[in-house]
C-alpha cells in the first residue's frame, strides 16, 4: 500500500510459494510447480501394497501443501506408516523421494528398506567410465585414510561444510604421488596438483555406493517393476474419484504424488 493505494509488488518482493495465500476461499492452498506442469492447491502422497498374490490396498495417503517438497515427506509417510503398524519390509518409491539421508534414516528407524533410483554420479570420470571415480576408492572410516586405485593412501582428513550446513568430509592426497602417477589423466583434471575427494557421511556413503551396485542388477529391475502398479491406483483416483485434474510422476509398498486442485 502507498498512501492509502494498493500497488503491486515487485516480483522479487513476494513472499515464497509456501507462505503466499492464493485464494481467499483456500487459505491453506498453495502454489506449485513441477517441470511443464504448475497449479494452486495440495499435493497427494499415495502408499499402496504391491503383494502379488494380494489385493492391493492403500495403506497411508498423506497431504502437503503444493510447493512442498518430495524428498521432505518420507520421513512422515514412514511415520504414519508406523503409527497404523502398517510399515513394509520393502519400500518401492519413485526418484524424487530418494536420496541418501532418506535411506539411511527409514534403515535404522523403521527397519524399511526403500527401493527406487538414486542419482547417478555426474563426476567426469564416472561419466567416462574409464576414469577414477569415487567408487574406485577404499574408504577406511575408522582410521579416517582413503586408499586409491594405485594403491596410494590419503595425506589428509578434514571435516568441512556445504551451504546448506551439511557436515562432509574432505580428503586430500599427496602432491608427490598424485604428479608423477601415470593415470594421472584418468583420475583428475585439476590444476592442483593432487587428487581430492569430498564424501558424504559415512552411513551415506556406503548407502549410495551399494544402491548404486544395486541398481545394476536384474534382480532390482524386477523388484522395482512392481511400483508400475501405482500408476493404476492414480488413474483410478482421477477418474473414479476426482483425485485431481493433471497428474505428475507418482512413487511395495508404492509411493507417489499427486496434485490435488482446488475445488471448482
Amino acid at each position: 500500500m502507498g498512501e492509502g493505494q494498493p500497488q503491486l509488488r515487485d516480483p522479487k518482493a513476494m513472499p515464497a510459494a509456501a507462505d503466499l495465500i492464493e485464494s481467499p476461499y483456500e487459505s491453506e492452498a498453495r502454489y506449485g510447480t513441477k517441470r511443464e506442469r504448475d497449479w494452486v492447491g495440495y499435493e497427494v502422497h499415495l502408499t499402496e501394497t504391491c503383494d502379488a498374490a494380494l489385493p492391493h490396498l492403500l495403506t497411508q495417503v498423506e497431504t502437503t501443501v503444493a510447493p512442498a517438497s518430495d524428498v521432505h515427506q518420507l520421513a512422515a509417510i514412514h511415520a504414519g506408516l508406523a503409527q497404523g503398524e502398517l510399515l513394509p519390509a520393502q519400500h518401492l518409491v519413485d526418484a524424487a523421494y530418494v536420496q541418501a539421508q532418506n535411506l539411511v534414516e527409514a534403515r535404522e528407524h523403521y527397519q524399511v528398506d526403500v527401493v527406487g533410483p538414486i542419482p547417478a554420479d555426474h563426476q567426469w570420470q564416472a561419466k567416462a567410465k574409464t576414469g577414477f571415480d569415487v567408487s574406485r576408492f577404499v574408504v577406511d572410516w575408522d582410521a579416517q585414510v582413503v586408499t586409491c586405485p594405485r594403491g596410494r593412501t590419503s595425506v589428509r582428513w578434514t571435516e568441512t561444510h556445504t551451504a546448506r550446513g551439511r557436515t562432509m568430509t574432505r580428503v586430500e592426497f599427496a602432491a608427490a604421488d598424485c604428479t608423477a602417477c601415470p593415470v594421472r589423466p584418468a583420475c583428475t583434471r585439476a590444476r592442483t596438483p593432487a587428487r581430492s575427494l569430498l564424501l558424504q557421511p559415512h552411513a551415506e556413503h556406503e548407502m549410495i555406493q551399494g544402491v548404486r551396485q544395486r541398481q545394476q542388477t536384474a534382480e532390482y529391475a524386477t523388484l522395482y517393476a512392481q511400483r508400475a502398479g501405482v500408476e493404476g491406483t492414480i488413474s483410478q483416483g482421477v477418474r473414479a474419484f476426482g483425485l485431481r485434474r493433471r497428474a505428475i510422476a507418482a512413487s511395495p509398498e508404492l509411493t507417489s504424488s499427486t496434485l490435488l486442485p482446488l475445488p471448482p
